[in-house]
């Protein structure tokens, strides 16, 4: 089987905590190679409603405040069109699995 060239991206939804110094520290952390992403609310709400994705804030005692969001992993092809969707529980066997029966698309 073909190796599959890939870049892992993660889009984070959070603006106002999510600084590129923080962002970078964050993917890195999973590995160097890994891209972060971000960008102002009114730009990721339309990303995220396109993607079915839930995003909201939610306000905590004391003023602070955290971001529920769906979690999911989306596998993209060149054309940044959506091949394979996954959801929890993520596991690496069949995740592995699935990308390999995905690799045709790519």
């Amino acid at each position: 089987m073909r190796a599959v060239p890939a870049r892992v991206v993660f889009v984070r939804v959070d603006p106002h905590r999510d600084t590129p110094a923080l962002l970078g520290t964050y993917v890195h952390a999973f590995d160097p190679a890994f891209l972060g992403l971000t960008g102002a609310a009114q730009s990721i709400a339309p990303m995220a409603a396109d993607f079915g994705v839930a995003v909201n804030r939610v306000e905590l005692p004391g003023g602070d405040s955290t971001m529920d969001h769906s979690a999911v992993v989306f596998l993209l092809d060149a054309r940044a069109r959506v091949v394979a969707v996954f959801t929890p529980p993520f596991e690496a066997s069949p995740l592995a699995a699935d990308l390999r029966r995905a690799a045709p698309w790519l």
